[in-house]
């Protein structure tokens, strides 16, 4: 029996488990939903087809066993069920406590932690990260390489950039070589890392982690929706370094990907690729997209949480360039609800909202309390960004001091990140902020910029219908656009 059931296994894995369930045997064919659960790559298909045989199971031998909790738990959550998700991994996380399989409960712990992170319910995850660290020495590598992501995804969370730098690190020190699981989440690693370089402004330690991740991918094709991630990614760092042609590329490489399976993942690829399309501006096609990013978040019930905020922000920022104001302020609005733990989503929507309204005491106002929200969290590029449009403001106000200390930060920004370019898109703004350096005396900015990207960005650059770039000192002004 058992060898006609390996042997079916191998072949056709629902006879295989009628075979069991006709035998009443509960064990093993509560194994091999196990087995088939976690096969990599997640499908949408197979996980439907391990639902029916889990109802099944549960319908034909109902005793209790945390083995099934933990695969409706882990459906759940790739399907954004996320509170019958937390219900199923708690009750299993009881019956392995129960049992004494410290594996088991470790599973529920660190898919509990994945729940929190999704809700971005900080304290929930903290809990469940900290349970789940005591039994991290009887869990399997596999488990624990995605742990430790997750981990480092929480203090991200939590505002631990440090923190989470060294979780990231600690996952990719795991020998991948013949785990194919492993290396799969080494390439979320790379990915998420590379996240983070870019959100602190650090673009070539950003690219470093994607190229990273393309090569574990081209070494262990699992999940082919991956490199759509990797191809987003890397055109979000293209542009601040005036790679254009890259990031079209880039965006025509993750268009012909694959889609993740996983909802969640699904909608901030759709959210990544429709602010790159805008700061391409390709406007029609960025409007469609982002609609798709908020309609999969309301789908799973994250239509209020920062994921959500920073597509708000996104349509914000496409209705701004599109010149409706009262459109893109009425998004912002929606996205400052939204912000929750997020200081750099909650900086770049008063940055967008200083720059939809444009002038005056309420444009200062928005604008410090910019600077204000990103005080003592890493983002130079965006920091850099917030002090220009101060500077601009000011000056335009009256209040040479604010303007020249606001151009003196902005300045030292650049300087210090190696110069990058800003995508201060209007030309008068553009202009207002090459009049604030000058005037502070940093006028050196044009020429280091230019020697930093002698040929990267030629003067004007198509990137689409109607659309191109100039370079102006360290500024990309957009002219054009799709309606």
């Amino acid at each position: 029996m058992r060898r006609l059931a390996a042997w079916l296994e191998e072949r056709d894995a629902g006879r295989a488990f009628d075979l069991w369930l006709a035998e009443d045997r509960p064990d093993e064919a509560t194994a091999l939903i196990a087995r088939e659960s976690s096969r990599m790559p997640p499908s949408a298909d197979r996980d439907r087809s391990v639902a029916a045989w889990l109802g099944k199971l549960v319908a034909a031998s109902p005793a209790g066993d945390p083995r099934r909790d933990l695969i409706a738990g882990t459906l759940q959550l790739r399907r954004g069920e996320h509170a019958d998700a937390a219900d199923s991994l708690r009750r299993g996380r009881e019956g392995f406590a129960a049992r004494g399989d410290g594996s088991g409960e470790f599973a529920c712990l660190a898919r509990l932690l994945a729940v929190a992170l999704q809700r971005e319910d900080f304290l929930a995850g903290r809990d469940a990260a900290d349970a789940a660290e005591a039994l991290e020495s009887t869990a399997d590598a596999q488990e624990r390489v995605v742990f430790r992501i997750n981990r480092g995804n929480l203090e991200f969370l939590g505002g631990q950039e440090g923190r989470a730098l060294e979780q990231y690190r600690r996952a990719l020190d795991f020998p991948h070589l013949g785990h194919a699981r492993i290396a799969l989440a080494q390439q979320d690693a790379c990915i998420n890392l590379a996240v983070l370089e870019c959100e602190r402004g650090s673009f070539d330690a950003a690219r470093r982690a994607l190229t990273r991740a393309l090569a574990l991918h081209a070494d262990h094709s699992v999940d082919p929706s991956l490199p759509m991630r990797a191809y987003l990614q890397r055109a979000l760092t293209a542009v601040p370094q005036g790679e254009f042609a890259a990031a079209t590329d880039d965006l025509a490489a993750a268009q012909a990907c694959a889609f993740p399976a996983h909802p969640y993942q699904r909608a901030f690829c759709l959210r990544v690729m429709g602010e790159i399309q805008t700061r391409l501006g390709r406007y029609a096609e960025a409007e469609g997209t982002l609609r798709q990013a908020l309609d999969g978040l309301a789908m799973q019930g994250l239509e209020r949480s920062g994921e959500s905020a920073g597509a708000h922000l996104a349509c914000a920022d496409l209705a701004r360039r599109r010149g409706d104001t009262a459109g893109s302020l009425a998004r912002l609005d929606e996205a400052e609800r939204l912000t929750g733990l997020f200081p750099r989503v909650g900086a770049a929507i008063a940055l967008c909202r200083g720059l939809a309204i444009g002038d005056g005491p309420a444009a200062a106002s928005a604008l410090d309390h910019a600077a204000s929200t990103l005080a003592g969290v890493a983002g130079r590029h965006l920091e850099a960004q917030i002090a220009l449009c101060r500077a601009v403001v000011a000056a335009r106000m009256g209040d040479r001091a604010v303007a020249d200390r606001c151009a003196g930060d902005a300045a030292r920004l650049i300087r210090e990140g190696g110069y990058f370019f800003l995508p201060i898109a209007e030309p008068a703004l553009a202009h207002g902020a090459w009049s604030a350096l000058e005037s502070a005396g940093h006028g050196d900015i044009l020429a280091a910029t230019a020697a930093r990207f002698p040929r990267r960005v030629p003067v004007p650059v198509a990137i689409s219908p109607r659309v191109e770039i100039r370079t102006f000192g360290p500024f990309l002004l957009q002219v054009g656009g799709q309606a």
